[in-house]
């Protein structure tokens, strides 16, 4: 199966499919790896490239507020890397192949992640950065992994402490579409590779970019692994032929509806539309990105849930969750 990893890992869980099938040998989810270029590889997906690390061909680099960094973490250090989008104050939802151990299929420990908010700048993380430690996980009980796609790729982590949204500048919720909801530009984000060839590409900043959701015969060339129920199939092509999309280390991030610009031309988001999940190889034209359909009742009734799951006695703090990141962030 073609996951994000090699085809489009996007960090922090399993490879996609195709990953699992050889591309995603290089990117699977639990990560060894002492660099952050490297966990960001190991943490996607399957074999397909569902976890890719970042957005090739970005637009411009920046804030995205509900836009949140997935850690995973194991004795103090950063072990995978993945996206997420901020729900609400206490929930903030990814890829379920961000949390689920590949080899076993069992969801990875509440105490093994932890989430920050309002980051954007990775050797020099905003001052008031907001971490937080993860009580809970809730994996889509639909959530699939065959030996080419991931279906019902949805995942809602529970925060120890609420995040403070007083300024949306830095940190806003982002809701879900409604079910059936549609769209047809969106925005995509992610600290990801912004080279597929090169593993050190990883971006410091925060990066951009604006695609459009196909339809469902863009994705074709995926055969039976792209089911257009539960997954959207999105990416833009640039002037000269250049693919936009998302890559490893991207998996779990937000794929934001647009439905205009403001004053200053820069794109304006409503809704999550979608979630990244994983694809075949990174921009290839041939095999746009695919990300979990949000608009899938199903899979809408599940990431709007308003309590998830029961919280578990925490066994993590935020502080510790930003003591790893800036251990991190020393090793680099």
């Amino acid at each position: 199966m073609a996951a994000r990893c090699a085809a489009r890992l996007r960090l922090g869980g399993p490879a996609r499919p195709e990953e699992r099938e050889g591309l995603m040998s290089d990117h699977v989810v639990r990560v060894l790896a002492t660099s952050l270029a490297s966990a960001a590889l190991a943490l996607g997906a399957p074999a397909l490239s569902s976890a890719r690390p970042i957005v090739v061909n970005p637009d411009s680099s920046g804030a995205i507020p509900w836009q949140a960094l997935v850690l995973q973490m194991s004795g103090g250090s950063v072990t995978g890397l993945c996206g997420g989008s901020v729900r609400d104050q206490l929930h903030v939802i990814t890829a379920a192949h961000c949390v689920v151990d590949e080899a076993t299929g069992q969801v990875i420990a509440a105490s093994s992640f932890g989430v920050v908010g309002g980051l954007v700048h990775v050797s020099n993380p905003e001052p008031d950065r907001q971490p937080r430690a993860v009580t809970t996980v809730s994996v889509d009980p639909d959530f699939t992994v065959t030996a080419g796609a991931l279906l019902n790729d949805a995942a809602i982590l529970t925060l120890d402490q609420p995040l403070d949204l007083s300024n949306p500048s830095s940190v806003r919720p982002l809701a879900p579409v409604a079910a059936g909801g549609t769209g047809t530009v969106a925005l995509i984000s992610g600290f990801g590779l912004t080279d597929p060839a090169n593993s050190a590409s990883l971006a410091d900043v925060l990066e951009i970019a604006t695609i459009d959701v196909l339809p469902a015969s863009g994705c074709a060339n995926y055969g039976a692994d792209f089911d257009a129920a539960v997954m959207l199939c999105a990416g833009r092509a640039k002037p000269g032929g250049a693919m936009v999309d998302t890559c490893q280390g991207d998996s779990g991030g937000p794929l934001s509806r647009v439905t205009g610009t403001d004053a200053a031309g820069a794109p304006i988001a409503d809704a999550l539309l979608g979630i990244t999940s994983f694809g075949r190889g990174c921009a290839d034209p041939s095999f746009p990105g695919i990300y979990t359909n949000v608009a899938d009742p199903k899979i809408n009734a599940f990431v709007t849930q308003p309590t998830p799951a029961s919280k578990p006695v925490r066994r993590t703090t935020g502080a510790l969750v930003d003591a790893a990141l800036r251990a991190r962030l020393r090793g680099r």
